[in-house]
């Protein structure tokens, strides 16, 4: 059977049909269940569901649609594309649903113990499709993980032999829990840690301290701030020239300025908040 991500999948896959499995994925805003195509290295939701397409394309289900149209675990479902990319699921085949199937039973608490939220979308003036784990902050151990990857990633910190391998081990035997554990490594430690060395360790340190200074823009976009992408980081970075106007906001609650920003709104700055 295929396997991803340790999760084994149905294989009872034939052409236009699928069948399906709901399995589980973590990320830095634990978003249940995905607004987006599957992917495995994407970051920023939770995945609950995951539908082998024979093509090798991944479609992806809101919660509200996998209610409406009744989609459970082990069902056949018709597929057809939509658009370019992305396959859309038409509807499963009740005719060869098991007897016993049981419905997917969302989760209303993430597994660090806190209730999962939809949130209110005050332009739509509706509540979100997707779950979430509430954000706060580094409490939520699954989250402060994915966050952890994105302090490191491409995009922000770029720390070269930093990769998500080395967060989930370091994490498993604790030696960093928060961002600033980054840069007060035990690196005398490190060298003695299977798979490591003297000359690793001594890599690994040299990247870390080459990166301790990095532009404004990078370090807003390594917070991880939900709504605050890479783009909306350059811009609000362009806006407040250097970073103590950045750490002022939090001290003058003068957030507000940041509307005059062209591309930055009220959701963005909630997010910031």
């Amino acid at each position: 059977m295929p396997s991803i991500l340790g999760s084994t999948l149905y294989s009872r896959i034939i052409p236009s049909f699928l069948s399906i499995k709901f399995i589980i994925f973590f990320s830095k805003f634990f978003k249940s269940p995905s607004s987006k195509a599957l992917a495995k290295d994407n970051i920023g939701t939770l995945w609950l569901t995951f539908l082998k397409f024979f093509e090798g394309l991944k479609p992806t289900l809101f919660e509200g649609e996998i209610t409406r149209k009744d989609i459970r675990i082990g069902d056949i479902a018709t597929i057809e594309r939509a658009g370019d990319v992305i396959p859309h699921v038409i509807s499963v085949d009740i005719k060869k649903r098991k007897k016993n199937s049981k419905k997917f039973v969302f989760p209303k608490k993430c597994p660090c113990g806190f209730k999962t939220i939809k949130d209110f979308n005050k332009i739509t003036k509706k509540f979100d499709a997707v779950r979430r784990c509430p954000d706060r902050g580094f409490d939520c151990d699954r989250m402060a993980q994915e966050r952890l990857k994105h302090f490191v990633s491409k995009e922000a910190f770029n720390i070269d032999g930093f990769g998500k391998k080395v967060v989930e081990k370091f994490w498993e035997i604790k030696l960093i829990r928060l961002p600033q554990d980054i840069f007060d490594l035990d690196f005398n430690q490190i060298k003695s840690l299977d798979g490591w060395g003297k000359l690793s360790a001594a890599n690994l340190e040299y990247s870390i301290n080459s990166k301790k200074t990095i532009s404004l823009e990078r370090f807003i976009y390594s917070l991880g701030i939900r709504h605050i992408g890479l783009e909306n980081a350059k811009l609000i970075s362009k806006h407040l020239k250097n970073s103590s106007n950045f750490s002022s906001l939090s001290k003058t609650k003068n957030f507000e300025e940041l509307l005059n920003i062209d591309g930055i709104g009220e959701t963005q700055i909630d997010s910031i908040k």
